[in-house]
C-alpha cells in the first residue's frame, strides 16, 4: 500500500522504555508507530544471449539484460520509495586461434537510474491529527551511464601454463539527479591471470588486476538504521578504486580438493556516511584502506551422491578501513557443508559460524558510547561481541529437463542477535535513543519455495 494513501497513527515523539532500559517493555505512551519498519520490494530480471559461428575460428556474441527493482518502505513516520532500472548490453567477437590461444573483444553499455523520494507524517500540534506527508529533500536519485570497451587473452604455451591478459576502458558519466552534482571518468584497468601445473594434483594461481565500484545510493538497511526526515545528501566526487592481488595453491584428487588463498586489496576513496548539519550524508574517505583475505578450503566426496566440506575465512581490516565501518563487520568465518546429489534430486546444508569481535577495534563505531539505559550502563557485556552459528539447508528436484522445484529455510534455529539478549537498540551520551549496536543476524528464520524454468 502507499504511504501517501493512508492516514498513519501519530508516534508518541518522545519513544521511551520502561525505567529507561533498553530491554524493557516500552512505556505506555509510546505509539507503534515508534518500532514500525516495514519494507516491500519486488524484482524482475529479464537477460538474453545469441551466440553465432561465423567460422570455425570466428564467433560473435550479443547480451542484453533487464532489471527493474521497487521498494516501498515504512520506518516509524518516514516513508522512502525508489525504482531502479538497469539496462545491459554487451557485444563481443571471440577468436579461437591455434589450440594454445584465444582471443575476446568486445563493448558494452550499462545504464543504471533510481528515481526515490521520502517523506514524514505531519500531525496536528493540539489534536494528534494526520495531517499529511511533508517531502524529504534531498533525495538520493541518480541517473549512471557507463560505456566499455575490453580485450582479453589466453596464451596456453604448454601444459604447465596457462596466461591471461586483460584490459577494459571505461567511460562514466553519474549525476545524482536530484542534487545538482555530477562526476565522470575515464578508467583503464588491466589484469593478469596466471596459472602454474606443479604436478598432476597441484597448481598455483596468481591473480593481479585493478577494479572500481560507483559510490551510487545509500544501502537499503542504512534508510531504516538512520531514519532522516531530511533525505540524504549526496557529496561524493570520486569512484571507489582498488588494486587486488591473489595466491591460491590448489590440491585435486580423485576424491578430495583443497584451496588455500591469500588475498590483498588496496582500495581508495570509499564510500561512508557522516551526518553534516543534521543530514545523512554519503561522501568519499580520502586516502587509502586495505583489507587482507586468507581463506581455507577442502571438499570430500564420500560416495557417489554425497559430498562434505568446509571453508576457513580470515579478514584483516586496517585502521583506515576500521573507521568507515559503523556496523561489526566479520572477521573470522566457518562454513560446514554437506551436499547430496542424485535421482534428480539436490540438497545442501550448511552451518555458518561467526567469531567474536573486540569492540575497541573499532573507534569509528562508538561501541564505547552505547548504554542500556539513561544511567550509562555498557550495552555490551564485555569487550567482545559472542561467536555464534546459523544453519542452512536447501532442497531441490528436478521434474523435467526444464522444470525444477526447490524450498528451502535459512537460518533454522532463528539466531538472532535479539533473541540473544542484545538490543540494536541503545542510548548515546546525550541519553538519545539509537539503532546501530549491531553485531549479529537481524533477520530470524526464513522459509522459501519457488520453481525454476530453463529454456
Amino acid at each position: 500500500m502507499h504511504p501517501l494513501k493512508i492516514k498513519p497513527a501519530p508516534p508518541s515523539g518522545d519513544p521511551q522504555f520502561i525505567g529507561d532500559k533498553v530491554g524493557n517493555r516500552p512505556t505506555a505512551t509510546t505509539s507503534p508507530r515508534d518500532w514500525l519498519e516495514n519494507i516491500t520490494s519486488h524484482k524482475q530480471e529479464i537477460s538474453a544471449q545469441w551466440q553465432h559461428d561465423l567460422n570455425p575460428q570466428w564467433q560473435s556474441q550479443l547480451s542484453g539484460a533487464y532489471v527493474t527493482t521497487d521498494m516501498d518502505a515504512i520506518y516509524s513516520d518516514l516513508n522512502y520509495q525508489a525504482k531502479q532500472s538497469i539496462y545491459f548490453v554487451d557485444g563481443r567477437f571471440n577468436y579461437f586461434g591455434a589450440d594454445e590461444w584465444t582471443l575476446s573483444l568486445g563493448i558494452d553499455m550499462k545504464q543504471d537510474r533510481m528515481k526515490s523520494t521520502g517523506s514524514q507524517a505531519q500531525y496536528d500540534a493540539v489534536t494528534n491529527d494526520f495531517i499529511g506527508y511533508q517531502k524529504s529533500i534531498p533525495s538520493d536519485a541518480y541517473l549512471s551511464r557507463q560505456y566499455g570497451a575490453y580485450l582479453s587473452h589466453i596464451w596456453t604455451p604448454n601444459n604447465q601454463w596457462e596466461l591471461s591478459l586483460g584490459l577494459r576502458l571505461d567511460k562514466l558519466d553519474v549525476e545524482f539527479t536530484d542534487q545538482q552534482r555530477r562526476f565522470n571518468d575515464t578508467l583503464l584497468s588491466p589484469r593478469l591471470h596466471a596459472r602454474y601445473q606443479h604436478d598432476f594434483n597441484w597448481s598455483s594461481r596468481l591473480s593481479l588486476g585493478q577494479g572500481y565500484r560507483v559510490p551510487l545510493q545509500f544501502f537499503e538497511s542504512e534508510h531504516g538504521i538512520i531514519e532522516s526526515a531530511k533525505g540524504f545528501a549526496v557529496a561524493v566526487d570520486e569512484l571507489e578504486k582498488a588494486h587486488s592481488i591473489r595466491y591460491t595453491l590448489s590440491f585435486e584428487g580423485a576424491q578430495t580438493d583443497m584451496t588455500l588463498g591469500l588475498a590483498y586489496t588496496d582500495a581508495q576513496n570509499l564510500a561512508m556516511i557522516e551526518q553534516r548539519n543534521g543530514t545523512p550524508t554519503l561522501f568519499n574517505k580520502r586516502g587509502h584502506a586495505g583489507v587482507g583475505h586468507a581463506d581455507l578450503s577442502a571438499n570430500h566426496q564420500l560416495s557417489g551422491h554425497w559430498s562434505i566440506g568446509f571453508n576457513l575465512e580470515h579478514f584483516e581490516y586496517d585502521a583506515a578501513y576500521r573507521e568507515t565501518f559503523t556496523i561489526l563487520p566479520i572477521e573470522q568465518r566457518l562454513r560446514l557443508m554437506a551436499d547430496y546429489e542424485g535421482h534428480g534430486w539436490q540438497a545442501n546444508f550448511t552451518l555458518t559460524g561467526i567469531a567474536e569481535r573486540q569492540f575497541s577495534r573499532y573507534s569509528h563505531a562508538n561501541y564505547n558510547a552505547h548504554f542500556k539505559d539513561t544511567q550509562g550502563t555498557p550495552s555490551t557485556s564485555g569487550a567482545k561481541s559472542p561467536a555464534y552459528a546459523i544453519f542452512d539447508t536447501r532442497v531441490s528436484k528436478q521434474l523435467t529437463s526444464a522444470w525444477t522445484l526447490y524450498a528451502g529455510v535459512n537460518n533454522l534455529f532463528d539466531y538472532t542477535q535479539v533473541n540473544a539478549g542484545s538490543s540494536p537498540l541503545f542510548y548515546d551520551n546525550q541519553g538519545d535513543l539509537d539503532v546501530t549496536h549491531i553485531w549479529g543476524p537481524m533477520r530470524g528464520r526464513l522459509i522459501y519455495a519457488g520453481t525454476q524454468l530453463r529454456f
